[in-house]
């Protein structure tokens, strides 16, 4: 009844032939057929089977008391070794593109060291990954063993058999053989998973001699890996959690001096806090429409366009990000000093704005267990296309050029994290942008109101002010002296100023309506037109206006520019 999975040890029992004595194991395959496997009892470790799980349980309290991932690493394959007696046990890291490098090792007195050697994709294929993320441990005890082959019984339809999770399982030529050629006897290797994903491998390796190790100790080194596979994630997330935090507290420091700002540009550029801040960068550029708002050290502006038009045609999600840029956008060759590394934002799906980080260059030399870039050998056996292990392990240097420090995981999460941030504030502004039009459009209400009441009530008085000025002066002009006279003159000319204004007041509220539509305006005629509507005003100030040369004719508003 066991579901598809690893195998499970039944019991112990005594069989005929040579073994006399085996592990019983069960599982169910993918195909769902029950499989049942005899192996014969193995050695013990350095470490008795009454001892063991005090072995287990001290090493992780030991691990757990770690402060990096590299001393973490260091302390598990010495204590892996310990309780399981193997020459060699490393801890060895997948990359990006597929090669490896080892990243901590304990080792018999004697070996070669393999501690910062990188590996080939090859080294390890897919179809050899896929059963490591399947299966926690895999055991060779002889790497000179002789395969024996499955045969069908007689009415089964002769399909390949699934030996997924067999332990069991024949091993692959290149790998049996790779593992000749660097001198190996025997190996046990353990799977390390980060989130449910293949990040490396514990490697066990035996020299002097073949090894069998005992089921129960095998067994122990599973449960380790399981705990190793869990702890490591936990070491990962404490390393970032401070740095996450920091970026964190940038963000609230960004988000406060973009909201103090017209737009968020301002808010993230003019500041001691601001996007060179982040991720250690060394270049920073904001790309709004056609404008390029740039810190640091980066590409010229011909540059940037270049760069930001195979984003907008590459770009398919929100950001984008590369240690590498020159292998991905070959014209970056031309400036891998100051961006190698890059870290782009795309802000908006319908609009080209970006946030783009650079990173420098980092010249390095990666050390590889032989030429990485030599083909890998194919050869035919038994009619059968097998690949071919490497024969030449000699220390091979390269000098790496255009690459500059990877992104982190929380680096990117951060960058994603401050798009909304800034989604969040271009957002705000433009509700108060609408609050802000919705007074405006009140305000021209209210002023249209007052227009009305200046032009019918405020006017009426005045010209009842005027004419009866003008009666006086025409009634009673002769009982009138010329001080009376000209003090009704003046009030008249005052009430005429008054009319003036009012008339003004009205023209520029009608003026915040007008459309700016030019035409072609001759000039001296808009200004024959000014000073003759401002000639009384004018004569009573002693102004003289005078034109001095030709005016021209100019695309202009005519209305607006008369009020000018």
């Amino acid at each position: 009844k066991n579901l598809t999975g690893p195998p499970t040890c039944l019991l112990t029992a005594s069989v005929p032939g040579p073994m006399t004595e085996a592990h019983v194991f069960t599982h169910r395959n993918q195909d769902g057929l029950l499989m049942v496997e005899l192996e014969s009892k193995g050695e013990a470790g350095r470490v008795s089977l009454p001892d063991l799980y005090s072995e287990v349980r001290a090493s992780m309290a030991q691990l757990e008391r770690t402060e990096s991932l590299l001393a973490f690493f260091n302390l598990a394959v010495t204590r892996i070794r310990h309780f399981t007696g193997y020459d060699r046990v490393l801890a060895y890291q997948f990359l990006e593109d597929g090669s490896g490098r080892v990243l901590a090792e304990d080792r018999e007195e004697g070996l070669e060291s393999y501690v910062g050697l990188h590996y080939p994709a090859s080294d390890i294929p897919e179809p050899a990954r896929r059963l490591f993320s399947m299966k926690w441990i895999s055991h060779l005890p002889n790497v000179d063993y002789a395969a024996v082959p499955v045969l069908a019984a007689d009415g089964e339809d002769g399909n390949p058999l699934d030996l997924s999770y067999s332990i069991l399982r024949s091993v692959s030529i290149m790998y049996s053989g790779y593992l000749k050629n660097m001198g190996v006897k025997s190996t046990m290797v353990l799977t390390l998973l980060n989130n449910g994903k293949l990040w490396g491998l514990i490697s066990c390796m035996h020299h002097q001699s073949s090894k069998h190790l005992a089921y129960e100790h095998r067994t122990a080194a599973e449960f380790l890996a399981h705990l190793l596979s869990l702890a490591m994630a936990s070491k990962e997330e404490l390393q970032n959690r401070d740095y996450a935090r920091q970026l964190s507290q940038l963000h609230a420091r960004m988000m406060e001096q973009m909201l103090r700002h017209m737009n968020f540009q301002e808010g993230l550029l003019r500041h001691d806090t601001n996007l060179l801040s982040y991720f250690g960068a060394t270049g920073a550029v904001i790309a709004v429409d056609d404008h390029l708002h740039k810190l640091g050290t980066t590409p010229d502006d011909d540059q940037l366009r270049g760069l930001i038009g195979w984003l907008i045609a590459r770009m398919d999600q929100e950001s984008f990000a590369t240690d590498r840029l020159s292998t991905v956008y070959p014209p970056a060759e031309s400036f891998r000093a100051a961006a190698s590394g890059l870290l782009g934002l795309r802000l908006f799906a319908h609009k080209p704005h970006f946030i783009l980080w650079f990173l420098p260059e980092v010249e390095t030399t990666v050390n590889w267990a032989g030429d990485p870039h030599k083909p890998v050998e194919v050869s035919r056996i038994n009619g059968i296309e097998q690949l071919m292990p490497r024969t030449s392990f000699a220390l091979w240097k390269e000098f790496v050029r255009g690459a500059s420090r990877p992104w982190k995981a929380v680096e990117l999460t951060a960058a994603t994290d401050l798009r909304r941030v800034i989604v969040d504030v271009v957002l705000r502004k433009a509700d108060e942008l609408t609050c802000i039009n919705e007074e405006l459009s009140r305000s021209n209400v209210e002023l249209d109101a007052f227009s009305y009441i200046a032009s019918h009530d405020l006017k009426e008085p005045l010209r009842g002010i005027h004419n009866y000025s003008q009666f006086v002066l025409e009634d009673y002009a002769d009982k009138l002296d010329d001080e009376g006279k000209h003090k009704l003159q003046t009030m008249m000319r005052l009430t005429e100023r008054m009319d003036e204004l009012i008339n003004g007041l009205l023209h520029y509220s009608r003026l915040n309506r007008e459309k700016l539509e030019a035409e072609s305006t001759d000039i001296a005629s808009l200004v024959q037109r000014v000073v003759q509507s401002l000639t009384p005003r004018l004569e009573e100030l002693h102004v003289a206006i005078r034109v001095l040369g030709t005016l021209p004719t100019l695309p202009l508003n005519p209305v607006m520019f008369q009020e000018v």
